[in-house]
């Protein structure tokens, strides 16, 4: 490991330079990675259009980047720890890169869906390489304040993402939501390759291979593959009823009871998740809370834009108004991060945090078509302070909950756990969105005639045609949606309170930073003056 000589008792580089671009090059990879999971939201509509696609598939070219993110995460860890995380890094933003390309240059909706899961495929590659390249180059201590940083940037593609978005469907092609990747990911990955290096390895990389927990690998990820595909094709694709949807839930149910038996029984020491990463309160609460964290905040950025657009406001309009959560968010995040990294405390930041999303929901949950524009900046920003400020403790709560060897995959862990929320809020979201659609209007039908039947299946697309119906009946429909959104908030302000109360049981233990092993620390940012 190189470091100048007045650090030499450091097992962490030195903060020159290229330890600098190493860390610019993460936020940047947050950034791209949190542009282009918003951005499609607001340009599908033109792209469904553009390509002649179906309704079942234009919600599959969300659908399947959400799934291949999600599902490849523990794989990239599996991999990363048994190579170096640069190779891995590398790989995922060219996957993410040459996607991008098939993207914007798809001529039917199959080859478009195709692309997009492989890009899914680059971004969960790097949405789980920051947080553990983070680990290997700074101190436990430290980690809160860059975590924050690489916050700032993800908010940042949050609020572009949006506004470019919308601006890309009124004022030019579509194609470009793509084609803006490539300036980006291109000199990322010349940063990586110049900046981020791995060290000599005490063992070959044929015996890393060797000892490496495949079979484990292989059954966690084909049983979250046939979860994530039942919650992001059930009720959208197909009801949940349907044998299409049971069978990979149950069958992917029953994968994970068994990845647990032969983590247990056969991997035993070589297990990729050994069961001691599970066996500390605060470490288990750090999992959840990340679960229930990603569910209520993806479900809030998709669910009041399309409020937005039923009071009438156009996608720019909406985008714009969206603004106070998004532009709160970061820096609540960066103070938060820097407390925490100060006093290595965390629990008073989370009961914080969940408390404001608590009240913030339960404001939501009580808006109407005709609530003011203020009242909606003002339970945006209660709202947006409240996903920041636990945004950074899940990740420092789970390391500091294990031994320094286990931080690594605890880190991947919740970076999964995050991944595999977005799925989940989708799915809870839209299911108790359509249900309580559903149920209203037949309570309508029942005692009038509609002259537009609009079902829960294609409510959340309906926007444009409330546009072209007559005044009452479009009105009825958005009152309609007004009280489908609030069944949503309400759901959500409940996850929240479980979170709030995990929070009341976690502790915060004091962090001892341990030399770390080649195992731990693999990742290294080279010396200007390296011999």
């Amino acid at each position: 490991m190189d470091h100048t000589a007045s650090d030499a008792s450091s097992p962490y580089p030195v903060k020159d330079f290229r330890f600098r671009v190493v860390i610019l090059c993460l936020c940047i990879c947050c950034f791209i990675a949190s542009l282009d999971t918003i951005i499609l939201s607001s340009t599908l509509p033109a792209i469904a259009t553009s390509l002649q696609a179906t309704t079942t598939d234009a919600y599959w070219c969300s659908a399947s980047f959400l799934f291949a993110q999600s599902v490849v995460q523990l794989i990239y860890a599996v991999v990363a720890r048994a190579l170096n995380r640069r190779t891995c890094m590398l790989a995922a933003i060219g996957f993410f890169g040459f996607a991008s390309i098939l993207c914007a240059t798809a001529r039917n909706i199959h080859w478009l869906i195709a692309a997009r899961t492989i890009q899914g495929v680059g971004t969960g590659g790097t949405n789980a390489l920051v947080q553990l390249i983070l680990t290997d180059i700074a101190p436990l201590a430290e980690r809160p304040k860059y975590t924050g940083l690489v916050t700032l940037f993800s908010a940042l593609g949050l609020v572009i993402g949006g506004l470019c978005g919308a601006a890309i469907v009124q004022h030019t092609t579509w194609p470009l939501v793509f084609w803006i990747n490539l300036p980006i990911c291109v000199p990322t990955m010349i940063g990586f390759v110049w900046c981020l290096d791995a060290p000599k390895r005490q063992s070959s990389v044929w015996t890393a291979i060797k000892k490496t927990d495949w079979g484990g690998g292989i059954i966690v990820t084909g049983s979250l593959a046939g979860i994530l595909f039942a919650l992001n094709s059930g009720n959208a694709v197909y009801p949940w009823t349907s044998g299409r949807i049971l069978s990979p839930l149950i069958c992917g149910g029953l994968g994970l009871l068994g990845f647990v038996a032969y983590e247990r029984f056969i991997a035993k020491e070589d297990a990729i998740l050994p069961g001691r990463l599970f066996s500390n309160v605060t470490a288990v609460s750090a999992y959840i809370m990340a679960l229930l964290h990603s569910i209520i905040l993806w479900t809030a950025t998709y669910y009041f834009f399309l409020y937005l657009t039923f009071c009438s406001h156009s996608y720019l309009g909406a985008a714009i108004l969206m603004l106070p959560a998004t532009l709160t968010f970061p820096p609540s995040a960066a103070i938060a991060g820097h407390i925490i990294g100060r006093t290595l405390k965390y629990q008073l930041a989370n009961i914080i945090g969940f408390a404001f999303l608590v009240g913030g929901l339960s404001g939501l949950a009580n808006l109407n078509e005709f609530s003011s524009v203020g009242l909606q900046i003002g339970l945006l920003l209660i709202v947006g302070t409240g996903f920041g400020i636990p945004f950074i403790s899940k990740v420092f709560m789970a390391q500091t909950a294990v031994a320094e060897d286990d931080q690594y995959m605890a880190t991947a862990i919740v970076s999964t756990v995050t991944s595999v929320g977005e799925c989940f809020g989708v799915a809870i979201s839209s299911t108790t969105f359509q249900n309580k659609w559903n149920a209203l209007l037949d309570k309508e039908l029942k005692q009038t005639v509609l002259s537009v039947v609009i079902k829960g299946s294609g409510a959340e697309r309906s926007t444009a045609l409330l546009a072209t119906l007559d005044k009452e009946t479009a009105s009825f429909y958005r009152h309609l949606a007004m009280q489908s959104f609030q069944t949503v908030w309400i759901v959500m302000g409940s996850l929240a309170g479980v979170a709030l109360v995990l929070s009341l049981f976690i502790r915060d233990p004091k962090p001892k930073e341990a030399t770390p092993t080649e195992s731990s620390v693999e990742a290294i940012i080279l010396d200007k003056e390296k011999a």
